[in-house]
């Protein structure tokens, strides 16, 4: 029943998300939060459910295995999200993970991740996911198009863009 919210209710969720790594406990938890602003008429806003299909790319390109701090295997990769905000702790991860989030684009939401710039140009190189391959290489080409326009704009040259062009062909 939760999920006809989207029918019922106007606007486009805003989901954040973020992946903190702890080394010593081989662990990774995602902290994913939504927000959906008023419309007229529609002041207050339920929570939705989203079916977020999610990925956690090792140093090596390949997916990890989604363990969750229960034993059970994410074998499907998709998390319920169904609060104002949610959390997934997975374990057995003993190296630094990429976060790819929202694969397949499987919820249509704005989604902010706060991923570095290093992390898109890997996701781009690397994630299997077609979709977020694309998202990272847009949301990276925003940014270097931006950073271009102030140091033009401050009359400096642009910083190469080397790392970028080897991600898109890779």
């Amino acid at each position: 029943s939760q999920f006809f919210n989207w029918y019922n209710h106007a606007g486009t969720p805003s989901v954040k998300a973020r992946l903190d790594w702890d080394e010593a406990a081989a662990t990774a938890t995602l902290e994913v939060t939504q927000t959906l602003a008023p419309t007229p008429g529609q002041t207050e806003k339920p929570d939705m459910h989203m079916p977020l299909a999610t990925g956690l790319i090792g140093p090596d390109g390949s997916d990890m295995d989604l363990v969750l701090d229960d034993g059970s295997l994410l074998d499907s990769g998709i998390l319920e999200f169904r609060s104002a905000r949610q959390s997934w702790t997975f374990t057995g991860i003993a190296e630094r993970p990429v976060l790819s989030i929202n694969r397949g684009f499987s919820a249509p939401v704005n989604l902010t991740t706060g991923q570095r710039d290093d992390e898109l140009l890997f996701l781009m190189a690397n994630d299997r996911d077609a979709f977020n391959r694309w998202e990272a290489g847009q949301t990276l080409s925003r940014s270097i198009i931006m950073a271009a326009m102030q140091a033009v704009g401050d009359g400096d040259d642009p910083a190469p863009i080397d790392e970028y062009a080897d991600a898109l062909a890779s």
